[in-house]
This record gives C-alpha cells, sequence and structure tokens, in this order.
C-alpha cells in the first residue's frame, strides 16, 4: 500500500516536472516567434511610412507560424494572461494578410515569401494597422517572457 502510494505520487512529481518543462520551452519557442513577427511589422510600419503618392508598395506577408501551430495543443500548460496575449498577438497577426487580401495583389517569389503589392494611398493606414499589431506583440512577449505587463485599457471610462 505505502509502495503504491510512493509510486503514485513519483508519477504525480514526474508528470509536474515534464509539465513545468514543456511551459517553459513552449513560453521560450513562442516569445522568440513573436519577436521576429515584431521585427517583420516594424519593418513594413518603415515600407508604408512616406511612400510617394502613385506608387505601390511591396509588403511582404508573414503567415507562417509554425511554433504556435504547433504548440496550440499544449497551450493549457501557460498562464490564462499568458494564453490571452498570445492568442490575441496571433489572432491580429494572421488578420493582416486578411485586411491585406481587400486592398492588394499578392505574388509569391521563387522561395516562397507572400508579397502584398498595395497602393501607395493605403500606407498611412498600413502603417497604423501595424502599429497596432506591434503594440499587441510587445505585450504578448513581455509576458511570455516573465516581465510586468500593463494593464490593458478599459472598454469604458470607470464612473466617477
Amino acid at each position: 500500500m505505502i509502495g503504491t502510494l510512493g509510486n503514485t505520487l513519483l508519477e504525480w512529481y514526474r508528470a509536474s516536472l515534464k509539465n513545468r518543462h514543456d511551459a517553459l520551452a513552449l513560453r521560450k519557442g513562442l516569445a522568440e516567434e513573436l519577436r521576429q513577427a515584431l521585427n517583420w511589422t516594424m519593418a513594413n510600419i518603415d515600407r508604408c511610412a512616406d511612400v510617394p503618392q502613385g506608387q505601390s508598395l511591396l509588403i511582404p506577408v508573414n503567415d507562417k507560424f509554425p511554433i504556435y501551430e504547433m504548440g496550440i495543443s499544449k497551450i493549457g500548460l501557460l498562464k490564462p494572461k499568458e494564453i490571452e496575449l498570445t492568442v490575441r498577438a496571433y489572432g491580429m497577426l494572421q488578420a493582416e494578410g486578411e485586411k491585406l487580401s481587400a486592398i492588394a495583389r499578392f505574388h509569391k517569389n521563387e522561395i516562397g515569401i507572400a508579397y502584398a503589392i498595395v497602393n501607395s494611398e493605403w500606407g498611412a493606414a498600413l502603417a497604423d494597422a501595424n502599429r497596432q499589431v506591434a503594440d499587441a506583440l510587445e505585450e504578448a512577449i513581455a509576458c511570455l517572457s516573465g516581465k510586468v505587463v500593463r494593464p490593458a485599457p478599459a472598454a469604458f471610462p470607470a464612473k466617477s
């Protein structure tokens, strides 16, 4: 009886250690993938700024997120705030391609990178949209990295 209880406790402890290790690995992987997406997003903000009228913008579209796609089945290992901010950030990234599809033509180069060809009149709006995405990415990265995350702004101001 005592031996069975000891084995049960040992297995529980091993599973707990494995879950902690898996959660840490997932946090690190997601944070790095989001850092790469943030770099991509910041570069797109620069591309959209100050483009002369009448010219086209060539904007690379990042639609591949292998760590997120492979790790989604283990997302429950993360803390609720980490899940919330991570899913929000990836949702915004995926929505970028959908937004571009309404205003752009797409082209894929030889190595498989998709580009959106957009009229310059959309530059300012795209830069603003990318700034919002960058904010969401920075917030998720900070949370996954264990840094203090500012609370999200209230939808409605508090009554005095």
